[in-house]
């Protein structure tokens, strides 16, 4: 796909997610749209194709192109693009973060639960990892070393599912600024957030449950912090 289509899906989803375009609307025809972006009708086209691959459109013969509500697709991108688009909007899109978090929080607790010793195999790589990510001062590096520890945690669990949500969260954190300054702005809780995670599991002795209820707590109270942080700016 050309830049110049990639530019108009964007525009018109940013108007979606913002609710500028509310579910239920019917676009202009692919021909209005044409003129109105500048562009050929096969341009248009294909940008409505990948809306609609998205599901924030549905494009059909004879009903022409109707908007989606984006709150009901379901679909981790579709939600990470969602918060990026409206950070600004925060007591529309902070339930969705806090529900980001708590999903991560959930599968990080269940993966101590089930795979113990997995985990304390990689307890070496994570250590260096957090001591990394506790030295970074720019929200970039400490989001990008964010993502380095978490790559540690999945892969030694072996999870692609859970994989695939905790690169939703770090993706969502390198670009979206203000998810970043709510997620990392708090430097004391983000710490201890991180040394509750390591401590618990270098001190679970294979203990998983107690293991598992440390990680929870630690992650629970930076959680609140950064649902709290982001709402209110």
């Amino acid at each position: 796909m050309s830049t110049v289509d990639r530019q108009i899906e964007e525009s018109i989803a940013r108007r979606i997610y913002r609710g500028e375009l509310p579910a239920g609307t019917r676009l202009p025809t692919v021909r209005a749209l044409a003129a109105e972006f500048s562009v050929t009708v096969p341009t248009i086209q294909r940008a409505v194709a990948r809306l609609a691959a998205t599901g924030l459109v549905t494009a059909r013969q004879g009903s022409g192109i109707t908007v989606q509500d984006p709150m009901t697709l379901g679909d981790l991108g579709v939600m990470g693009a969602l918060l990026e688009a409206c950070a600004d909007q925060p007591e529309r899109v902070g339930p969705i973060l806090a529900d980001f978090l708590e999903l991560r929080r959930v599968l990080v607790v269940h993966l101590i639960r089930t795979r113990l010793p997995r985990l304390l195999g990689a307890l070496p790589g994570m250590a260096e990892a957090t001591e990394r990510l506790m030295a970074a001062t720019e929200t970039a590096d400490i989001a990008a070393a964010d993502a380095e520890l978490s790559r540690h945690v999945v892969e030694a669990a072996g999870n692609t599912v859970v994989n695939a949500v905790f690169y939703a969260v770090a993706n969502l954190a390198m670009r979206a600024p203000a998810v970043a300054e709510a997620l990392y702005g708090d430097r004391p809780a983000h710490n201890a957030a991180l040394m509750g995670l390591v401590g618990a599991l270098a001190a679970s002795d294979g203990d998983a449950e107690g293991a598992a209820q440390g990680v929870d707590a630690a992650l629970a109270a930076w959680d609140e912090i950064t649902v709290r942080r982001f709402e209110t700016g």
